[in-house]
């Protein structure tokens, strides 16, 4: 089986999933999708993608959300964090530097 095969109708949130798996980009599989996956590889991917349709967010999935620009490790335990706080916290900063 191939990427593409295994892309068939994905969502971006598949894709992600699967750049996972393969340790690649997106942009990767974008590009290899001739590419073979192992069955190792697949039914890993199959299992992380049922719990991403059952409606586990993404960032649970994958360990890890992105926040100003940095990567932090995330699980059941804390909250992801959301755009509109990066916003806040962009505002907040630039408020604080023109505060002099």
């Amino acid at each position: 089986m191939t990427i593409t095969s295994l892309l068939h109708g994905a969502t971006l949130g598949d894709e992600l999933l699967l750049a996972h798996v393969l340790k690649k980009s997106r942009e990767y599989l974008l590009s290899h999708g001739e590419q073979r996956v192992s069955i190792t590889h697949a039914r890993r991917f199959q299992a992380l993608k049922k719990r991403l349709h059952k409606g586990e967010p993404l960032a649970y999935i994958l360990g890890t959300a992105p926040f100003a620009h940095l990567e932090f490790k995330v699980s059941k335990n804390v909250l992801i964090p959301r755009p509109e706080t990066e916003l806040l916290v962009e505002k907040a900063t630039e408020f604080l530097k023109n505060k002099k």
